[in-house]
């Protein structure tokens, strides 16, 4: 079974909105939270066994790793190559350029073996005074954080 976009960007609100209690506990520590919440939200969509996501793959032509790889084992035009940001306490002035710069590297040249994957960059934010790209949607989740995605 293979995922969308639309399917893992709601995956990925639903496990915000049913973790709020440990991602409050997580994003005000120093240091950022982006790690943590990309083996969460892997964990959270492969519990049920029927999609291939992984994680740090090394999808582009110059060996940068991607966040995730979903729909891994299936062939580039069903691929979705992911890449996260996460707003963190002291750095929220910088999410909207670490998102824009997700975006230029989604763009930039792919492995052979994934030439024609779609890509997705999505951030999750506690606040928008820092900032969302226009080219962005974004959807308030709750009082505590939003996601912000765009496909390309």
């Amino acid at each position: 079974m293979e995922l969308t976009v639309a399917s893992f960007v709601s995956y990925v609100g639903q496990y915000l909105d049913e973790n709020i209690g440990g991602i409050k506990n997580t994003w005000t520590q120093q240091g950022g939270w982006e790690g943590w919440l990309q083996a969460e939200i892997c964990n959270y969509i492969n519990a049920n066994g029927k999609y291939t996501i992984l994680r740090e793959e090394a999808v582009y032509a110059s060996g940068q790793k991607s966040d995730f790889l979903v729909n891994a084992t299936s062939s580039p035009a069903h691929q979705i190559i992911v890449e996260l940001k996460c707003q963190s306490l002291g750095n929220w002035v910088n999410f909207a350029n670490g998102l824009n710069s997700d975006s230029e590297k989604l763009g930039g040249p792919l492995k052979g073996k994934h030439n024609g994957a779609r890509g997705l960059a999505i951030g999750v934010y506690f606040t928008r005074d820092g900032g969302i790209p226009e080219h962005f949607q974004w959807k308030d989740l709750n009082d505590e954080v939003g996601i912000c995605w765009r496909v390309l």
